[in-house]
């Protein structure tokens, strides 16, 4: 199932994106999961709530809040959701880049842009779905998206995955789980934890702050290793 919303304070083409939406994904014999918002507060409101979507489509400009605040918030809470605009308006493309929206497509261009960028989003979504971590004991078996885990911790013989969702715990030593773990989206900032690279915010002095606003310290032996990796990732999402 991709769980989708479209935005539009234009019922009408609201209507006609999501019949072209679910057509194409029909094509592609996957089964959308499609919710429609004619109020950027109403999305607002379902996402604060706790209501995550692979997919959106939406307008930038609308009464209230715009598809520019609607993806910021997006952004800051589930950074794998994709985002594609469909608008009038050509001269918010470079505001969307730095909000890394997935796609910019003029309502002039929808009927020749969308299905492409449909089939483009599908990939995206099926291969984050591959990215999970696996707990499989012989009472308990659960995937973690990785890019639900903002870091792990060690705590006695306990490992826990701090994600959006709350706290996971696993029996496990935490080198065990680090070898795991994909190396390019994983590190270590001290023996006893491993964070979600993706996820740091920023980095200053010995503490690096988490994108859910956990506060973590960096081991001397750990910092530069760390702001050399968090150079390197953050250099080649900017390409």
């Amino acid at each position: 199932m991709i769980r989708i919303a479209i935005c539009d304070d234009e019922k009408e083409a609201m209507r006609k994106n999501a019949i072209k939406v679910n057509k194409y994904l029909k094509e592609m014999k996957k089964y959308p999961d499609v919710k429609l918002y004619s109020s950027a507060e109403n999305l607002e409101y379902d996402i604060k709530e706790g209501k995550v979507y692979d997919l959106m489509l939406m307008d930038i400009e609308m009464p209230g809040k715009s598809g520019m605040d609607i993806a910021k918030m997006v952004k800051e809470r589930s950074v794998e959701t994709l985002i594609i605009f469909i608008t009038s308006h050509s001269e918010y493309a470079m505001d969307s880049y730095e909000l890394s929206v997935f796609r910019y497509i003029l309502k002039e261009n929808i009927d020749s842009k969308l299905l492409d960028a449909i089939r483009d989003a599908v990939k995206c979504i099926e291969l984050q779905r591959d990215r999970m971590y696996i707990i499989n004991m012989p009472t308990r078996y659960e995937r973690i998206p990785y890019e639900n885990i903002f870091y792990i911790r060690r705590e006695g013989k306990n490992a826990y995955f701090i994600t959006n969702n709350g706290k996971r715990q696993i029996r496990k030593a935490i080198c065990k789980i680090y070898s795991e773990l994909d190396k390019k989206q994983f590190t270590y900032v001290d023996r006893g934890c491993i964070v979600n690279i993706k996820h740091v915010m920023r980095m200053e002095n010995d503490e690096v702050v988490m994108r859910n606003g956990d506060v973590l310290i960096v081991s001397k032996k750990r910092a530069q290793d760390l702001r050399r990796t968090l150079n390197r990732y953050w250099g080649e999402i900017l390409v």
